[in-house]
């Protein structure tokens, strides 16, 4: 047992002196770490004080080294940084994907919230930048995990991680600083949180499991290192311990928590931190304190260097502790603290823009009145439909990124104050979770001794108290002045409002704005208001535009959870309807509403096409490179030969999502199309096509923009700069004629077709925004379709494989799988309040007598990519037009009587009648099979595919061949259909409401097109997709009964048969 008294010396009335003073906190900041101080003073100190020198290591005993180093035992002395470069290539700091250094601090980026990057006690907690690339990876490259077997090993290698982390954070932070003038944050504040969260690494308590699947494997490996160098130490310390004191040493270190040594680590990190302390601040300055009064006892402040008692680089003062005490408090409360700082910076300067934008001076050095859908409102009334964009088209680029940041923020502030709530109550478990586990038990350290002190002090065990101090942080209370207001309070109550758009980013008076009678600005008119007038308008020049909308997550997958479990998309597809007004001016002719402009009610979004056509390709963009961060291991082309846990179901969801939004694109498309006033008249006619100007509009500058503050993968926003320095390469328009609504998009259900796309010439492929589409597409169809890991060969007596990954605690070695699996609401994780831990072995259980079932035959098939490679060559539509509109090509019913005189027997077919479209079918795909492949194809029936389960390549071409046979057949019977249900009319008088060029003749709202084109398929059309459906299936498995009937004295055609 430690004993009571220590360095701080025992009775009540030390502790009481000791104990530091609450009374003028300035900050949640200084709340925390004078709380850590208290329970590092009380218990940690106090407790560790016995073995402390055990555990004390010695840089100059390290022989884990190139070469001899001095006596010193400073880390920043030459000798030990030499050693430290001497190891270059096991650098603690990561790069990114194209070897540059990674920033450690933005302006646009934030840290990682998803629960399925937290281990499970960290569900909750967002990891700052900051800490998503701290200095460590040498502790993951240790050649040799043998070496490090003793305490002085160890703290030249966290020294060296340490030593590396200080440089990273000083020389990111002053370029920070330069762009953030208003904010000065400190050095050694940032120096602090990084050592709490190396401490965290060490003592194996570290919340952040990884924001990918090689960030998690990495850090696997770090833990796993840890343990075993644990267990080179405990043997170390337990043989060459102090005399009469080895026996207490295996008693208080022994492996109780599956080989972890938790108390161990814990102890190893007291009696070490002052010296990792010094290497991690190696570089800092004279200038360079701690923000609070934090030396001798937290009376006197630092006097440098952000040490006490003048200690400083290259001159070493032994036994000065370090003035910050962050890495005894816990770590998500930290992380906590350090994004409410965060936000409150970025919130001014994203605020700062929008006013900029919105109410800054226009062109004329007049001020702006101008609504985050981008009209200005000094002219716009809504009431009567009157929207005048004028120049306020910056105004919703500066609102649109800042509106979907604040719903982010809104999520991830309210999943922090919920986990507050729950660590706070349960005294550092929030609750007691019943879920498979390992034998290895969660460690909390002295968390629960810092919970004890914050919830008796000053009342912060209320969440809300401990937001009125939160909101002293940083810029909080110094944020631009909107209604009055300058601060941000966190601890208002939540109505729905706090972070929603604010007053700049709302929409124009419903009834139009006028001036202050003080020429402070615009106000609103009063209601009633409105004229009595009803708008007509012309169905041509409204497109209907359905789009799939997120729900409020932030996580991908269960932003679009509803279109991942079952496909029903529409319960989040929001209709707009676009209108283009020839008879007004640009700037007022052509506008959007979620809903119907014949209903155009007060309540609903309206915003200018131009608005609308940008905030589409900015959230797009972003979900895109979501989905790339999530599906990164499934995506990438090094990994995709196989899948990872769940690739399959999250691809298929991101397939809808691609899918989708080639679906709207199109409409937008359709929509540009219609603007007559784009169209040139004169010499310029020939140049400036509105091919022309949209290429103009989608600028790589403005694109690239619209991504920047995306936690994105290098390699990712690479690929999208090369695509669009591609485009901008190009002399041509980005279009290559017009019929952006031509073609086909429909298919034959049932897994006849996939898709027929493109039938008509002309249709708009080309644009930048179509080709990152086009590259989606593939990536999610190649994810889908990828193969699973084939399943190990094994006999009777083998173990089973798991469906899935068993859930793990949150213990230091225990990875928590792909993390998805674990992906529940929020308000889903807190219903298993009082149930408890079920303790289970590590293995999976032992099954004898069970053996390894072959791989289940893969019938997936890539039925676009088949489509698409078909119609690529015209040949293979001319070929199909002699048997569908040929001079030979069957027109009417052919019914042939029951006959019994052929020498082959009776037929099976009995008197039947032969229908114009079967007797036109396409099947000569078939014939070019059974020719090429059939013959040699021949299986009997009941025998499986081929050995293991596995299709052979003769399946695969036959599959292909019905395939392409039933798309040019669907292609076909499309087109004779839209040519005989044309609207009465349409396309016959030009110019009439459509602009030249744009869509096939007869393309409206009511024609057969449109409504495919919405995903309607009708159903007379649908009848004859069955039928055909029924006519390739009677084929395969009893032959052509045409050619049967018609050549009873012969056997079906040769090869046909399957």
């Amino acid at each position: 047992m430690a004993p009571q008294g220590g360095s701080g010396g025992g009775g009540s009335s030390k502790e009481k002196e000791d104990e530091p003073d609450y009374t003028n906190v300035k900050d949640a900041k200084e709340l925390l770490d004078k709380i850590g101080q208290q329970v590092y003073k009380e218990k940690v100190e106090k407790e560790a004080e016995t073995y402390k020198d055990d555990l004390k290591g010695h840089l100059n005993k390290a022989t884990n080294r190139s070469s001899e180093l001095s006596s010193s035992l400073d880390p920043c002395s030459s000798d030990y940084t030499t050693h430290f470069y001497a190891n270059s290539e096991r650098n603690p700091c990561r790069k990114d994907a194209n070897e540059s250094d990674v920033n450690r601090f933005s302006d646009t980026l934030g840290g990682q919230c998803t629960d399925s990057k937290m281990r499970s006690g960290g569900k909750g907690a967002c990891a700052p930048l900051r800490r998503l690339h701290v200095c460590v990876r040498n502790l993951e490259n240790i050649n040799d995990v043998k070496e490090i077997d003793t305490k002085d090993n160890l703290l030249l290698e966290v020294c060296m991680a340490a030593y590396y982390e200080g440089q990273s954070i000083k020389d990111d932070h002053a370029q920070y600083q330069s762009k953030n003038v208003d904010f000065k944050t400190h050095i050694c504040t940032e120096l602090a949180r990084s050592f709490a969260d190396i401490g965290d690494i060490i003592r194996g308590k570290d919340l952040f499991r990884g924001y990918n699947e090689i960030d998690r494997e990495q850090k696997k490996k770090i833990q796993d290192n840890l343990k075993r160098i644990f267990g080179n130490i405990y043997k170390d310390v337990t043989t060459n311990g102090k005399k009469g004191q080895k026996s207490a040493l295996q008693e208080r270190y022994q492996d109780k928590n599956g080989g972890n040594f938790f108390k161990l680590r814990e102890d190893w990190w007291t009696a070490n931190r002052s010296t990792v302390w010094k290497a991690i601040t190696c570089k800092a300055k004279e200038a360079d304190k701690y923000f609070r009064d934090a030396c001798g006892g937290g009376k006197t402040p630092t006097e440098g260097y952000c040490r006490c008692n003048g200690d400083k680089p290259g001159e070493d003062n032994p036994n000065t502790d370090p003035p910050t005490y962050f890495d005894y408090v816990p770590q998500y409360l930290r992380w906590f603290e350090e994004w409410a700082e965060d936000f409150c910076r970025k919130r001014k300067h994203k605020l700062e823009n929008a006013i900029k934008n919105c109410r800054g001076q226009n062109d004329m050095d007049e001020h702006k009145y101008c609504s985050g859908n981008g009209f200005d409102c000094k002219k716009t009334v809504r009431v009567d439909n009157n929207l005048v964009e004028g120049e306020c088209h910056d105004c919703s680029v500066a609102c649109s990124p800042f509106v979907k940041w604040l719903d982010n923020q809104k999520l991830e502030f309210d999943k922090q104050k919920k986990k507050y709530e729950n660590e706070i109550t349960g005294g550092g478990r929030s609750r007691s979770r019943k879920r498979r586990s390992t034998k290895s038990e969660t460690y909390e350290g002295y968390d629960k001794d810092f919970y004890d002190i914050l919830k008796n002090k000053d009342g912060y065990k209320d969440v809300k108290n401990f937001l009125n101090i939160l909101n002293k942080e940083g810029l909080c209370e110094k944020q631009p002045e909107v209604e009055g207001k300058k601060i941000f309070n966190f601890a208002d109550e939540d109505t729905g409002t706090k972070f929603s758009r604010t007053k700049i980013c709302e929409p124009c008076p419903w009834c139009g704005a006028e001036p202050q009678s003080d020429g402070g600005g615009w106000k609103a008119k009063t209601e009633p208001c409105g004229s009595a007038i009803t708008k007509d308008y012309d169905r041509n020049n409204i497109t209907d535009i359905p789009v799939l909308y997120p729900e409020e997550q932030s996580d991908i997958l269960k932003k679009y959870k509803t279109l991942c479990a079952n496909g029903k998309k529409d319960d989040q597809i929001k209709k707009w309807e676009c209108y283009y007004d020839e008879n007004k001016k640009s700037g007022q002719n052509n506008n959007c509403i979620q809903g119907e402009w014949g209903k155009y009610e007060k309540d609903q979004k309206v915003m200018s096409y131009n608005a609308f056509f940008w905030d589409w390709v900015y959230h797009m963009l972003h979900d895109s490179l979501d989905w790339r961060n999530e599906l990164k291991s499934c995506i990438d082309k090094d990994k995709s030969e196989q899948c990872e846990n769940k690739c399959n179901s999250k691809c298929e969801c991101f397939l809808k999502w691609v899918q989708q939004k080639e679906k709207e694109w199109k409409q937008i498309i359709v929509h540009f199309y219609k603007q007559k006033d784009i169209r040139q008249v004169g010499d310029l006619a020939a140049i400036m096509t509105p091919d022309f100007v949209l290429k103009s509009v989608l600028k790589k500058e403005i694109l690239l923009k619209s991504i920047e503050d995306t936690h994105a993968n290098a390699k990712d926003i690479d690929r999208i700069k090369k695509l669009l320095k591609e485009e901008e390469n190009q002399v041509t328009g980005v279009v290559n004629g017009g019929g952006v609504a031509g073609g086909v998009a429909g298919g034959v259900a049932g897994g006849v077709a996939g898709g027929v796309a493109g039938g008509s010439a002309g249709e708009n492929k080309n644009t930048s925004i179509d080709k990152f589409l086009q590259e989606e597409l593939t990536d999610a169809n190649r994810c889908k379709n990828c193969q699973p890991p084939p399943a190990p060969e094994g006999g009777a007596g083998g173990r089973s494989l798991p469906s899935e990954p068993a859930a793990s605690t949150d213990s230091a070695g225990d990875d928590d799988g792909d993390g998805s699996e674990d992906e529940d609401d929020e308000d889903e994780e807190d219903d298993d309040e009082n149930e408890v831990d079920v303790a289970e072995d590590e293995e999976t259980a032992e099954v004898t007598g069970q053996e390894v079932a072959p791989p289940a035959t893969d019938t997936s098939v890539n039925v676009c990519s088949i489509v698409e490679t078909l119609f690529s060559d015209v040949e293979n539509l001319k070929e199909a037009c002699s048997t569908k509109y040929g001079s030979k090509a069957p027109t009417s019913w052919k019914c042939i009587p029951s006959d019994t005189k052929s020498g082959a027997g009776h037929t099976t077919g009995g008197s039947i009648c032969i229908p114009p479209r079967r007797r036109r079918l396409y099947i000569q795909k078939l014939h070019d099979w059974a020719k090429t492949v059939g013959d040699t194809a021949t299986q009997p029936q009941g025998g499986t595919s081929s050995p293991g389960g596995k299709e052979t390549p003769s399946d695969n071409k036959l599959r292909e061949a019905f395939i392409e046979s039933a798309a040019v057949e669907t292609f076909f019977l499309w087109h004779r259909y839209k040519k005989e249900n044309k609207p009465q009319g349409a396309g016959l008088v030009p110019g009439a409401g459509v602009a030249p060029g744009v869509g096939a003749p007869g393309v409206t709202d009511d024609s057969p097109q449109s409504k495919l084109e919405k995903g309607e398929i009708p159903i007379d059309f649908l009848r004859q997709m069955f039928y055909t459906l029924g006519d390739y299936r009677d084929i395969l498995y009893s032959g052509d009964k045409q050619q049967q009937t018609q050549n009873k004295n012969q056997q079906r055609p040769t090869g046909l048969h399957v």
